[in-house]
């Protein structure tokens, strides 16, 4: 049994039919489609400048906002109440020279760790820090957990600056 050259040429010409159906239909889309001159107006749409909480072009490249933070040395700062129970503290004195930490060093463990702190000095590390939660939740090691090796994850310095957003949080 032999196949025709008609029938060789089935699959082609079906999908040569199928393109230029599609073909058709896109294009009377696009016909009728409403132009972007229309569009604009008829609805007036959403600035970019309105969007997020900086008030600016989303192409921008925004300064930074500055926030004093105190400048306090360790030891002469007056801790803020925390924000809600559990809360991370925030910091009563001033970062400068103790950032980055990195696995080489950090500062902050000179003054806060558990055999560094004395009583009624430095806070010292909790011993939460000192538990890997994810891969050994029962052991408690000598060296803080990496997962909390870089204080300023949870903790910041405190400054006085007003809020970006409004806040109604209740513990």
């Amino acid at each position: 049994m032999t196949r025709s050259n008609a029938d060789a040429n089935a699959p082609s010409v079906f999908i040569a039919v199928l393109a230029a159906a599609l073909v058709a239909i896109l294009a009377s889309a696009c016909a009728t489609a409403p132009s972007a001159a229309s569009k604009k107006a008829s609805a007036p749409g959403v600035s970019d400048a309105t969007l997020g909480l900086e008030k600016s072009a989303v192409t921008g490249v925004p300064a930074p906002r500055f926030f004093p933070y105190d400048s306090k040395d360790p030891g002469d700062g007056k801790a803020l109440p925390r924000a809600f129970d559990s809360a991370p503290p925030l910091i009563p004195h001033t970062v400068d020279g103790f950032l980055p930490i990195t696995r080489a060093d950090n500062a902050c463990v000179t003054c806060h760790a558990v055999d560094k702190a004395e009583p009624g000095g430095s806070v010292p590390i909790p011993a939460s820090h000192y538990v890997d939660w994810r891969n050994a939740p029962t052991v408690k090691r000598a060296e803080i957990a990496g997962s909390r090796y870089v204080c300023t994850a949870c903790h910041v310095p405190q400054t006085d600056a007003k809020a970006l957003v409004a806040n109604g949080f209740r513990p």
